[in-house]
């Protein structure tokens, strides 16, 4: 019998050019689930910069246009959102969200459109952040040969690619020490515009309730040019040489005649 409730079929509208995708739940009546995300991430930082995206990612959180503290912040998040308010950056994209009662979700929204596009990036706060990330950095790595390790690692499976760079969004902890307050500045504007923002409702709410609630959200966002989205790679060079040779002998303590005795390894992606 066909499921009648598809988890991952969502609706879909734009209003002022930013596609919504929504999801009706009858049944949840007690919030509605808000994504927002923007279409950049830890593939889009510059060499040598890597981590910057995932940098940005912390600093609204420390203050923005109405909201000029972490302590105001907070207690919005408190408040409205029901303690609720995070974020996180991959390779693709950087992604905020929240829960907020539904006679709310237009508050909400005006609160995110400030939050998000008009963010106080002060430079006492990035430099408060930077150790923030930091101890994150080292939280994950825990001491410098396992994060020189991951490194090579990194290169050797993806070679020239720009997912090479670094192994999250982290980057490392020099690029994150050479992050400056101009980066963050140039960086904002560049890539947090409409063009590259998607937002996602869930909740019990239809498409009239949404345009109303959305309509001051979508007025007036920053524009600019969109990236162009990444082609699907659809042949891979094959390596002439193998990456490294182990001794199933050596390596893995097996005995005498092991077979294969030795074993060619190509890391690759």
């Amino acid at each position: 019998m066909k499921n009648k409730f598809d988890p991952y079929e969502f609706k879909h509208m734009e209003i002022n050019g930013v596609p919504i995708f929504y999801k009706n739940l009858p049944w949840v009546r007690d919030c509605v689930h808000i994504r927002i995300i923007m279409r950049v991430g830890a593939r889009h930082d510059p060499n040598g910069k890597e981590g910057l995206a995932h940098f940005f990612e912390h600093l609204p959180f420390d203050g923005c246009e109405g909201y000029p503290s972490f302590k105001h912040i907070d207690q919005f998040d408190r408040h409205t959102l029901i303690d609720t308010l995070n974020a996180y950056t991959s390779a693709e994209k950087t992604v905020y969200y929240c829960k907020v009662l539904p006679e709310n979700l237009k508050e909400a929204l005006r609160f995110l459109k400030r939050f998000i596009f008009r963010p106080l990036m002060e430079s006492n706060e990035v430099e408060r952040e930077r150790g923030v990330i930091t101890q994150e950095f080292w939280r994950k790595y825990h001491h410098k040969k396992a994060a020189t390790l991951t490194k090579e690692c990194c290169r050797d499976c993806y070679h020239d690619h720009s997912l090479g760079r670094a192994d999250s969004a982290l980057g490392w902890a020099e690029t994150i020490t050479a992050i400056t307050c101009d980066d963050l500045v140039t960086f904002h504007p560049r890539y947090y515009i409409k063009e590259h923002l998607r937002l996602v409702l869930v909740g019990n709410m239809q498409s009239d309730e949404i345009k109303i609630s959305t309509e001051e959200f979508f007025d007036e966002l920053p524009n600019g040019e969109a990236l162009s989205q990444v082609k699907p790679t659809t042949t891979w060079p094959n390596p002439t040489k193998p990456g490294c040779t182990m001794s199933h002998k050596k390596d893995f303590a097996t005995g005498e005649g092991a077979i294969p005795e030795h074993t060619d390894f190509t890391i690759t992606r």
